[in-house]
């Protein structure tokens, strides 16, 4: 969905509506779920295709506005990545989680939620992933 909301903004433009049009119901199964996977895919998402695809898409956006959006996207890509660490630590793969958490700091150097996942991991300590 966030992929199609990216491609659909760059061909036209897109309004806020003032009235909540749908309600989003999340079920234990249902692939909005927050589960390993769901950041799995989140991180490849945003590294693969609206990263490197954002310039091209909003060709006629004004820089300075392309730049902030582009970095807002990279804090937002740093926090995916900190809680996809998570379960990589909760899965044993405390190699993997390093090296995400370090990605996560740089991309997200103000999260404070990265830095103290990071931290917990590199103590011994990890954090459970979100259910």
């Amino acid at each position: 969905d966030m992929l199609m909301w990216f491609q659909l903004g760059s061909a036209g433009k897109i309004v806020q509506v003032p009235e909540r049009l749908v309600h989003m119901l999340r079920r234990s199964v249902s692939t909005s779920s927050l589960d390993r996977r769901q950041f799995e895919v989140r991180v490849a998402l945003y590294e693969r295709e609206i990263l490197p695809n954002l310039e091209r898409w909003y060709a006629g956006v004004d820089a300075t506005k392309l730049r902030r959006c582009r970095r807002l996207l990279e804090e937002k890509l740093g926090y995916a990545m900190a809680l996809l660490a998570t379960y990589c630590d909760r899965d044993g793969e405390r190699a993997e989680a390093r090296r995400l958490y370090r990605q996560a700091v740089k991309l997200a150097p103000k999260s404070k939620g990265a830095w103290y996942r990071y931290a917990r991991s590199v103590c011994g300590f990890p954090l459970r992933p979100p259910v």
